[in-house]
């Protein structure tokens, strides 16, 4: 057919001429515009294009209601217009956007489309996805809008994320999949109570979700970003999907309205000692188990965070670190005992309540066999963080051997990726291990570890009674359990620990050895808190006065203490050892027995008034020095003595 008007050119087909007209007339009069069209329409009834011109037309005048018209038209005549699905799938995304601007207007569009139609335009678009994200994307909205489809389109979607998930998520649960899982699919399947699968499934959602929140919650924010893009996640979030799930699976509830760590840990204690004597099956043993789960995932990676504020960024501040240790204290006082602020009671319960859950996991064949399944399917062993807890819990358990060997075995693994601030507590992990368990040299060894890494490098002159004030005692002993006692990461309030390791070790090697090396290091070292270690410091002075020569060159480098120093001069002119305590050469009067050899008297005399001169000096800094410097013969005298010595943990006062 062919139009008589003048203007109509035999080159264009007569449609698009009338499309043309149509545009043309779009911004001047509207109402023509349409005539154009409807006429283009009477004409052309089967042509797609003319139809989307009109959409077009409608959109730009933000009439919703024809546009939506439109829309059906076309779904019913022209479903196979990939333009179509196009336009259609802007739509439907807008659906998930909050509503304003031209999101705004396109969720009108779809308001007034009818509820069949919305339905199926939904489910053709999430079918028409091969990006798994974007068919992940049509179908939330498909199953929020419309839960009946959960079963049909959610199901699938979830199983397929976790088929995508083997293929291309890579080795850590922290992917973009496992995120889809979680976050977004997980939920609106579990809220669905149409939903009829085994409680299997749930129990298999349940560990995916339980392994992607540990190593979330675990990880630095900025890695985390960059591995599954910005994420607002929480526990609250993880506790309302176990609440779901619990549901599903028919779980019994947690009384009351409060769903603390706390009443969820009681709960299910209680539910696992009924369960010992439940033989009508009436308690779900799952449940007990996976609650346990997630409440030591919970309370181990927050007691943890407690401990050292920045254990899961990139950064390298221990100014906020406390590392668990064995008080060596025999008893505490009432007023020490009183003594726990808000945030030590919280890290208390934190520890107790993943102690509590560890040892549910433990407490039967089933459990811990399930359990050391997922400890390897999750590969626990190299979640640093949770090793850095057992050690603590098996130190409060007096089960000192399997507290060293796990930080053995983290130690064991690559430790370059690890900041200094954990290093540091791990080797403080081994001191207080190694000689609990009797390893002196080894312990020793391992302060000198400690030694290069600690990030305190200026002691205060503060006497050293304030570590009292800085240490809480979070756990006082009883018959089942170590006296435990929470110390600041720092050299200051390490050091009191540390001396009495090595003065404990140098006073073993002293039974069977007198090496004046040994005895000249007791010297300096019971100068620490004097006068505490009074004794030790009588002990080695009576084993020099007996011997016939005594040569420690290092004397006047490290002994301030003048009760000490005191006792030196005594000895000097009052008993039998030919005393070497000068570094000069032989010619320069180094040798200074009784009643001889006047010059070397008087070299003796000066530098003991030099040692009273710097009695005000912080002990600390001249300790730190020794140890430093003579480490190498610290651990010498120690080895050639006790590389076989094993000292009974019963045996030692901490």
């Amino acid at each position: 057919m062919k139009l008589s008007d003048p203007t109509l050119s035999d080159n264009v087909p007569p449609t698009e001429w009338m499309l043309q007209q149509a545009q043309s007339l779009a911004n001047s009069d509207i109402f023509a515009a349409r005539s154009w069209l409807l006429t283009a329409k009477s004409l052309f009834p089967n042509n797609f294009t003319v139809l989307y011109e009109a959409y077009k037309l409608e959109y730009g005048e933000k009439n919703a209601k024809q546009c939506a018209s439109l829309l059906s038209e076309m779904l019913q005549e022209f479903s196979h217009e990939s333009t179509l699905w196009h336009e259609i799938e802007m739509i439907v995304t807008a659906l998930e956007n909050k509503g304003s601007g031209n999101d705004k207007f396109k969720q009108d569009i779809f308001g007034f489309i009818p509820n069949a139609n919305q339905q199926r335009m939904i489910t053709i678009c999430a079918d028409r996805q091969t990006d798994i994200s974007l068919k992940c994307k049509m179908t939330l909205i498909l199953t929020q809008k419309y839960p009946s489809s959960v079963v049909k389109y959610g199901i699938p979607l979830a199983e397929r994320l976790v088929d995508e998930e083997k293929v291309q998520g890579g080795s850590s649960p922290l992917n973009y999949y496992r995120r889809l899982l979680v976050c977004e699919v997980l939920p609106i399947i579990c809220k669905n109570m149409t939903v009829e699968i085994s409680h299997k499934h749930f129990y298999k959602w349940l560990q995916k979700a339980a392994e992607f929140y540990a190593t979330y919650f675990t990880t630095d924010t900025k890695i985390a970003s960059s591995q599954i893009g910005k994420l607002d996640e929480s526990w609250e979030k993880l506790e309302a999907l176990r609440k779901l799930i619990s549901i599903q699976c028919d779980w019994e509830p947690v009384p009351g309205r409060s769903s603390t760590l706390q009443d969820r840990i009681n709960h299910i204690k209680d539910l696992h000692k009924k369960s010992r004597t439940d033989l009508t099956g009436k308690i779900n043993k799952k449940q007990i188990f996976y609650t346990a789960i997630l409440i030591l995932i919970e309370a181990a990676i927050k007691y943890m965070e407690m401990l050292e504020s920045h254990i899961y960024n990139d950064r390298n501040d221990a100014r906020h670190s406390y590392v668990l240790l064995m008080n060596w204290k025999q008893e505490n006082t009432e007023s020490e005992k009183s003594s726990l602020r808000g945030s030590d009671i919280e890290i208390r319960e934190q520890f107790l309540v993943a102690r509590d859950a560890w040892n549910i996991l433990h407490s039967n064949d089933s459990f811990e066999k399930d359990f050391s399944h997922l400890y390897r399917r999750w590969k626990i062993e190299k979640w640093t963080w949770f090793q850095l807890f057992l050690s603590d819990h098996f130190s409060y358990e007096k089960d000192h051997k399997s507290s060293l060997t796990r930080i053995n075995n983290l130690m064991e693994q690559d430790v370059s990726h690890l900041r200094h601030p954990i290093l540091l507590r791990c080797h403080c992990q081994l001191v207080s291990s190694y000689f609990t368990n009797g390893h002196l040299l080894m312990a020793c060894q391992s302060i000198m570890e400690c030694l290069s890494l600690i990030s305190d490098q200026n002691p205060s002159k503060a006497p050293a009674t304030n570590f009292d004030l800085l240490s809480i005692s979070l756990f006082p002993k009883t018959q089942n359990n170590t006296d435990l006692i929470l110390v600041p990461l720092s050299f200051s309030t390490l050091l009191p620990f540390w001396i009495h390791i090595f003065i404990s070790s140098f006073a073993k090697v002293m039974e069977t050895g007198e090496d004046d090396a040994i005895l000249g290091h007791m010297l300096v070292l019971c100068q620490h808190d004097w006068p505490k270690w009074q004794t030790e410091c009588r002990q080695a002075l009576d084993l020099i006065s007996k011997k016939k020569k005594f040569t420690y060159t290092l004397l006047f480098d490290y002994i301030i203490c003048l009760d000490i120093l005191e006792e030196i001069a005594f000895l000097k002119n009052n008993s039998e050892p030919e005393m070497i305590l000068l570094s000069d050469a032989p010619s320069s009067h180094q040798r200074i027995t009784r009643g001889v050899n006047k010059g070397a008297s008087e070299d003796f005399k000066k530098a003991m008034k030099r040692q009273v001169r710097k009695s005000d000096d912080c002990m600390e800094t001249l300790l730190k020095e020794f140890l430093i410097k003579e480490q190498d013969s610290i651990l010498n005298c120690l080895q050639s003595q006790t590389s076989q010595e094993i000292l009974e943990p019963m045996d030692i006062d901490i």
